[in-house]
């Protein structure tokens, strides 16, 4: 106290440093050190003084200025000194008449600030506690002094819900903070029910004398937003319904009496069809509201200090069975110890604002489901225009290779050894063709729900085995090289979907050939680890390749369709998301390690039924070889004459003779005509397609005839395609383009 009786002395420049101080200063302002800004350290402002001579904001050297340290006025001399700075002397005011007038100026501001609002707090926003300045009686049950975490209960008390989230939003912390270094004060009007019935507020945020204080004020204009928001006024108070209730010391209704509006608001006639019974009033509470308005009428009846009221939204059923939201609002008369002992109250019809209010929020649950469609739609085409972007590459190179082998062939028809290498380059053109339109048809397929698995006993070494043939060309032509590693394979006989598993192993391979450079090491290998089902074998299949990796951030998209990193030379981007769908329709996981520049690595974690060798044995003795000591004949129907004329080809050279028609009807025909070993047919034919002339073939009255083995060849390859042809009456299925080795099997199969 003696040390503020004293003068404090400080030299400021031009820039407000404080340059020197003397101890009466250094004692009064703790940690006060030269370079410290003086409107900061002082006066904790946060810009020069209103009349700051130093700031050239006034030529009086000697003024009032209110102390934040001295809790009162000072006064202030400032002196010139030369070179730019100042000297300054502050000391207590002894001019107790000027210093009083000062105080109750700023006081009288204060108090008519706080007056305006019907309630104030003062938030201190590093510590988040606030103080009350003026505080409605209504919500003095969150104490006049606290964390501002207590504001969150009061948002949830006394807001109408369809307020209550902005209102949560704009009193964060971060969110003030944030919000008042931008700007002086914000507001939102808010509805509120704490003062018995809804009024309207226009909530403020002020920043105050820094930016770590806030002023939180509430401003009453329910006058204004009647007609806006529908509140419920005094008059329609008056107007509502009215209840009366007996209460027990526990705060249980014992007895209840219903105006007849009560009745008539809930669609019921008189106290016949609704009595006067708290049990049936009860019955008619929707289930998921009863509770809460039971607690809350015993809340109010049991606060024997009288502050608070019975006021509960919920639904109750109409007499034609629908619910309807209704307001019960009540006050308790209390004995002279504060014990409720009945209440008074009102009813109040609130279902059309709440439909009002649901319609308002299906609206806009429907206008964002609308954009969001949008968007996704806007999303879907890019990708799908990114898509066909891709594919006209991908397509055109493999085709301008065909075609441009294909004129060079012409040309050059006599040298063997060009015309060999021309079609090998051809063969390979088209081969990627096809792969391109196999990955469209599965992807279509997986999205349509039509991918189906088809497991059977499998010997998973030979598949691993037909694997590693169906790379080794396309590894040794890039100069890769690989290896191969088999661990613990206790159970080769397995039940799986052989071509599915291959599928995803030859995408795992076929990406590690591809992004490794020539000259590169891929490592596939193939582990059994450890089940906990006796009747299932589960493996690790795995490709390790160190060729130029992934970006992390391409690796978040690898397994979504239409997906290519830049540099990636060709492909639809399908490869990794059949493969991923594949896995998880089989029931496995897959893990992908990669590094830019470093190499990636392919994981499958898989799980088999265990099968029998005996089993698969018996599937290899069922495969029959061709008998050619007599010459089969073979019907082919087909309606396109280029592909009549290649297939003609193929089967000749095979050494089976050849009748062809072109279309289902004169198969149909042909078969009555001519004995055949076996039909070809299309699907897709004119007058009859090839379903249909298969029937009519089943039910001819020539029972040898009719068992003719028919295989569907036709450019229809989905697996429901295969399914329909069985069903139909045919006996095998072979798509579009074919190999002669892969018609060969299958005609094996069926003669």
């Amino acid at each position: 106290m003696k040390a503020m009786q004293e003068n404090t002395f400080y030299i400021v420049d031009k820039d407000f440093h404080i340059t020197d101080f003397n101890d009466t200063a250094k004692k009064i302002h703790i940690g006060l050190k030269a370079s410290d800004i003086c409107y900061r350290a002082i006066m904790n402002r946060s810009e020069p003084c209103e009349r700051c001579p130093v700031a050239g904001n006034s030529s009086v050297t000697s003024q009032m200025l209110f102390d934040p340290y001295y809790s009162c006025f000072v006064e202030s001399i400032f002196s010139e000194i030369g070179n730019g700075q100042y000297g300054v002397i502050s000391r207590p005011t002894r001019n107790n008449e000027r210093a009083t007038a000062n105080i109750d100026a700023a006081l009288g501001f204060f108090e008519g600030f706080i007056n305006t609002f019907t309630s104030t707090y003062y938030l201190d926003l590093k510590t988040a506690k606030f103080t009350a300045f003026k505080q409605n009686p209504n919500y003095k049950m969150y104490g006049q002094h606290g964390d501002w975490s207590l504001f969150d209960d009061y948002i949830h008390d006394m807001i109408h819900i369809s307020d209550r989230e902005e209102l949560y939003k704009v009193t964060r912390i971060d969110y003030i903070k944030e919000r008042l270094s931008k700007e002086e004060r914000y507001f939102i009007d808010v509805r509120d029910f704490g003062s018995g019935y809804e009024r309207c507020y226009k909530f403020y945020v002020i920043r105050g004398a820094d930016f770590d204080h806030a002023i939180i004020a509430f401003l009453d204009i329910t006058p204004q937003m009647l007609a806006k928001y529908e509140l419920l006024s005094v008059r329609d108070l008056v107007k509502a319904a009215k209840w009366t209730a007996k209460v027990d010391a526990d705060g249980n209704v014992t007895s209840v009496v219903f105006s007849n509006e009560v009745r008539q608001i809930a669609g019921y006639n008189d106290e016949n069809d609704f009595p006067n019974d708290i049990d049936f009033y009860r019955s008619l509470a929707h289930p998921d509201d009863l509770q809460r308005a039971i607690e809350c009428f015993a809340t109010a009846a049991l606060d024997k200090s009288g502050k608070t009221d019975f006021d509960c939204q919920y639904r109750l059923k109409r007499k034609d069975g629908a619910y309807m939201w209704v307001r019960s609002a009540a006050r308790m008369t209390r004995n002279q110890d504060g014990v409720a002992t009945e209440s008074v109250g009102i009813f109040v019809d609130l279902n059309d604002r709440y439909l009002k209010e649901e319609k308002q929020r299906e609206l806009e649950e429907t206008q964002i489901a609308l954009r969001n469609a949008l968007e996704e739609a806007k999303q879907s085409s890019r990708a799908k225009t990114v898509f066909l972007n891709n594919m006209s590459h991908d397509i055109r190179t493999p085709m301008n290779a065909i075609i441009g082998f294909t004129n060079l062939a012409e040309k050059n028809a006599d040298d063997k050894e060009k015309l060999i290498d021309y079609f090998s380059k051809i063969q390979t053109s088209s081969n990627y063709l096809l792969s391109l339109i196999n990955d469209v048809l599965d992807m279509s397929r997986i999205e349509s729900g039509n991918f189906i698995i088809k497991e059977t006993d499998a010997n998973l070494l030979e598949i691993l085995h037909d694997f590693s043939i169906m790379v080794q060309t396309t590894a040794k032509d890039k100069q890769l090289e690989i290896t191969y590693e088999k661990i613990n394979i206790e159970n080769e006989y397995i039940v799986c979907d052989k071509v599915r598993l291959n599928q995803v192993l030859l995408n795992f391979m076929g990406n590690s050939i591809k992004f490794t450079p020539p000259g590169g090491h891929i490592k596939a290998s193939v582990k059994q680890i450890s089940s906990t089902d006796p009747k299932r074998a589960t493996f690790e299949f795995s490709v390790k390749d160190d060729g130029i990796g992934m970006s992390s951030d391409f690796l978040e998209h690898v397994f979504e369709p239409f997906a290519r990193e830049d540099h990636a030379p060709q492909g639809t981007g399908l490869g990794m998301s059949i493969a991923k769908s594949i896995i998880d329709m089989m029931g496995g996981t897959i893990q992908v390690e990669t590094e830019k520049g470093k190499g990636t690595k392919f994981t499958l974690i898989q799980s088999f039924d265990i099968s029998t060798q005996k089993a698969i044995e018996k599937e290899v003795n069922t495969k029959t070889n061709l008998n050619h000591e007599k010459a089969k004949t073979i019907l082919l129907a087909e309606d396109n004459e280029l592909n009549r004329e290649i297939a003609e080809e193929v089967l000749t050279e095979l050494g089976f003779k050849v009748d062809s028609v072109e279309n289902g009807q004169l198969a149909v025909e042909a078969i009555q005509a001519k004995d055949y070993d076996l039909i070809l047919m299309d699907i897709q034919m004119p007058v009859l397609d090839g379903y249909k002339a298969t029937q009519q073939i089943r039910n001819l009255p020539n029972k040898e005839k009719a068992r003719t083995p028919i295989i569907a060849m036709t450019a229809d390859a989905f697996e429901e395609d295969k399914q329909r042809a069985i069903d139909s009456g045919m006996s095998g299925h072979i798509s579009k383009p074919f190999h002669p080795d892969k018609i060969l099997e299958l005609i094996s199969e069926n003669m």
